[in-house]
């Protein structure tokens, strides 16, 4: 029987505490908590007789563990985790381990000297699923590994960020590192596992030695790290993704995605979210899901006590991990995401389109902002008119604002005649004029003979569809949004904007500007 120290009791620690009043091989001796009596468990461990400290040396100073689970923020492990191994005390901490690379390495040397096992709580690395189907990809069961990915799309709420003064940031006012983001913290589960699953051995993770890496990360909560991130990693034949966000607007589940010389590796598959190996024969062997038994795998650590087994995921494990966590935080940059497609509730923020390019990307596995957006943009009247003899049939000041707003700095394609009327391209941007007949060559113009063709040389850029009206119906089953200036008038044309289904799209509302003729900026957003 192992005697056990929790530090954390309030928030995730609860779920371990209610498993060791449960456990009869193993003893919670003490809990670290500065408020121990708001936890719901607090009568439950008086009565146990669980003794309480408000900080782990003094708990240290006086109890003697076997062990201890490490629940607390991720910014206080590495001074907890350490003040265990030194006292030869072993570790279960969740993760992540430790914000940097210089730490975790600090926390091995030190136990490897006491003789002290240090586990980290990636769950899914201890499950009963992604053991079993580790080791048949090591026998070789379904050939050689070739890829391997995985998408995580989700929605963090605003509170999130307000309930502590260390989420989403870099740092804390001392200057110590917290690095608090999508793929350090809220999606490092999955990270961690394709890094696990690629590992040359059942201890070990992907040989990061001499890989290369392309990295993208954005921002649209107000926080200092980033939410939303695409990842890949080269290493020999290995081709390694990951694709996060946490302000989606269509949240989803986690998945998970490797291809085999001789089988195709999927997560989830069924109603019981199995792992499935599914085979060139088409024959599918199934694993346990691996978000069973989750809050249990500290028995392992315990377990490995008495009779000096491997943790399946320890500090050696992990470092992997912790060197695509430190790539990310020396090497890249985080952009803001272009605020006209960013909405924000009381509750919560996303980003309009996030879902549908991230899930593009993951699945044709480019950098996000590879994925290239096509949007279109158009004013109309009550009547649908959009042109009379070959110009615009009304003049409202300021009515073009949205139009220089949105498309300066991006892609504007448009026919030849809409192109003539304008009489030179647009400055600030890049134009793209399709016509069969002429070749119209300028700075930073281009011409192309279809819409194809246009779209293949915008390249990975935001492209907007200016018109005219064969061009807005060819576009029309391919854009993601519509940016629509509704001119609230009946205005005489022969030139219409198409008719389209309006249940495809989720419109909202921008802009209502009055005045002598009314108009509202409107954007719709394909479902």
């Amino acid at each position: 029987m192992a005697k056990v120290i929790l530090t954390g009791l309030n928030g995730y620690g609860g779920n371990y505490v209610r498993e060791l009043l449960q456990d009869d091989g193993n003893k919670l001796i003490a809990v670290v908590s500065g408020s121990p009596e708001k936890s719901p468990y607090y009568p439950q461990l008086l009565e146990h007789g669980v003794h309480f400290y408000k900080n782990i040396e003094s708990c240290l100073a006086t109890e003697t563990p076997d062990m201890a689970i490490i629940c607390t923020p991720m910014h206080i492990h590495y001074k907890e985790v350490m003040a265990c191994v030194e006292k030869g005390v072993s570790v279960y901490c969740e993760k992540p381990l430790t914000p940097t690379l210089d730490t975790l390495l600090d926390i091995k040397k030190v136990a490897k000297e006491k003789d002290a096992v240090v586990a980290v709580g990636f769950q899914w690395s201890f499950s009963k699923g992604i053991q079993a189907l580790k080791s048949d990809i090591l026998s070789g069961k379904y050939g050689k590994l070739k890829s391997i990915k995985s998408i995580a799309n989700w929605v963090r709420p605003v509170s999130y960020y307000k309930e502590s003064n260390w989420k989403g940031r870099n740092a804390d006012a001392s200057g110590q590192i917290i690095f608090d983001n999508i793929a350090s913290n809220a999606a490092a589960h999955y990270l961690h596992n394709i890094l696990f699953l690629s590992g040359a051995e059942m201890s070990k993770s992907l040989d990061l030695e001499g890989a290369r890496y392309t990295a993208r990360a954005y921002r649209a909560h107000d926080i200092e790290t980033f939410d939303t991130l695409s990842v890949k990693i080269k290493k020999d034949d290995v081709q390694v993704g990951f694709w996060a966000t946490a302000v989606s607007d269509h949240p989803g589940t986690v998945e998970f995605e490797a291809v085999c010389e001789q089988a195709r590796i999927v997560y989830p598959y069924g109603e019981e979210k199995h792992i499935a190996a599914i085979k060139e024969d088409g024959s599918v062997i199934l694993y346990d899901n691996p978000d069973n038994d989750r809050f249990k795998h500290y028995l392992e650590v315990a377990a490995s006590l008495e009779n000096d087994k491997y943790a399946a995921c320890d500090v050696e494990t992990v470092e992997a991990f912790q060197k695509v966590i430190e790539y990310l935080r020396l090497k890249v940059d985080v952009q803001e995401f272009d605020e006209n497609n960013v909405v924000r509730t009381e509750e919560n923020v996303f980003v309009n389109g996030i879902s549908e390019r991230l899930r593009k990307a993951y699945t044709e596995e480019t950098d996000l902002e590879e994925v290239q957006m096509l949007a279109l943009i158009v004013a109309h009247t009550n009547n649908r008119v959009i042109g009379n003899a070959g110009c615009i049939p009304w003049r409202i000041k300021g009515e073009q604002r949205r139009f220089r707003e949105l498309t300066t700095g991006n892609v504007v394609v448009m026919g030849r005649r809409s192109y003539e009327e304008i009489g030179r391209p647009l400055p600030n941007r890049t134009t793209i004029v399709i016509s069969n007949t002429k070749n119209f060559d300028a700075e930073n113009c281009f011409t192309a003979k279809s819409l194809q063709e246009a779209l293949e040389i915008a390249g990975n850029k935001k492209v907007y569809i200016s018109g005219g009206a064969r061009l807005y119906e060819e576009a029309l089953p391919l854009v993601e949004k519509m940016y629509i200036t509704e001119i609230d008038a009946e205005i005489e044309g022969d030139t219409f904007f198409p008719e389209f289904d309006k249940n495809d799209f989720v419109k909202e509302i921008n802009e209502f500007v009055d005045g002598d003729i009314p108009y509202t900026y409107v954007t719709y957003t394909r479902k």
